[in-house]
């Protein structure tokens, strides 16, 4: 049962990451070819399915490492889900080991993330490697999917039987399609309450837009976050003073490492407000429950520095 989820959510990354960047004419245009990824063990297979997200991302996704226990269904599922949704590989960890391959792609990797309890995985896989990470789980295995969708922030949730493995393998797809949180319950047990308040409770907060000129007043009386969305060298070229630079591109895989406390006021502005919107509704989406845009710095009547 479990080497079906194993396949199953394998075959959920290979086929997003061969065709999540064509086009619908560019696949009619080209002449698909169909593949067999397969091996004599999980580990290798998934070094297999790695090299060839990495192949087709140009190298992109080794950014974000998701480091799993591969015997732990719920934890894999939801790794997959994670990787699916936000970009990166599974890294497997089996016995307490992890292969050359992977090891060299986790020192690469800007961010690493353990899914699972520490008894999945221990501190010290990753501390013996020197390797810096965050974990989205707790003591405790069954806190792990909480944490999994609090790291997605507050969507809609989908919830599925843990006992069947082919509604797993539908769930985690659907979930990638529809933007929906994934809940992996056992039925034979008491529903974690806390996962569903999750989403009875928590209310998206609005999208806010303020003048440049009432972003000013709020820096002077308030201490709020600012936030330049525009791409590095953008910034690099004059900026808001003290504003922290998180283009809208890496906003997705930033936001949790560079805006830490989601309900901090967040002020944020691009080149003329269209960049802007988009990255504070991004934020509204992940949970974020205090952001204002101000538009463009083009009509910032303030202090620019480099």
């Amino acid at each position: 049962m479990k080497r079906a989820i194993f396949r199953s959510v394998l075959a959920c990354l290979c086929v997003y990451a061969t065709f999540s960047g064509f086009s619908s004419k560019s696949l009619a245009d080209e002449k698909v070819k169909g593949f067999v990824i397969s091996s004599e063990s999980e580990t290798k297979t998934i070094e297999k399915v790695n090299n060839r997200i990495l192949d087709n991302t140009k190298g992109s996704a080794s950014k974000i490492s998701y480091v799993v226990n591969i015997d732990d269904k719920i934890s894999f599922s939801l790794a997959g889900l994670l990787s699916l949704d936000k970009g990166g590989v599974v890294i497997p960890v089996k016995d307490n080991n992890i292969d050359d391959t992977s090891k060299a792609i986790l020192k690469n990797s800007e961010q690493v993330y353990v899914v699972g309890d520490k008894s999945s995985i221990s501190d010290d896989i990753l501390n013996d490697l020197g390797i810096k990470f965050n974990r989205i789980g707790s003591d405790n295995p069954e806190d792990t999917n909480y944490h999994v969708n609090k790291f997605l922030g507050n969507r809609d949730l989908l919830a599925v039987d843990s006992g069947n493995d082919s509604d797993i393998l539908g769930a985690v797809h659907y979930a990638r399609i529809y933007n929906m949180n994934l809940y992996i319950y056992d039925s034979t047990k008491q529903i974690d309450e806390n996962i569903i308040s999750e989403v009875k409770n928590e209310k998206k907060a609005e999208y806010k837009k303020i003048t440049s000129d009432e972003a000013k007043n709020i820096m002077l009386t308030e201490k709020p976050i600012v936030v330049d969305v525009r791409s590095l060298e953008e910034y690099n070229e004059g900026h808001i003073p003290n504003a922290i630079s998180v283009p809208l591109e890496t906003i997705e895989n930033e936001a949790e490492t560079k805006l830490k406390n989601k309900d901090d006021l967040i002020l944020v502005y691009c080149r003329s407000g269209r960049r802007s919107r988009e990255a504070a509704l991004r934020l509204i989406e992940k949970g974020y429950t205090n952001v204002i845009d101000f538009g463009g710095i083009q009509d910032w009547n303030g202090e620019v520095v480099k």
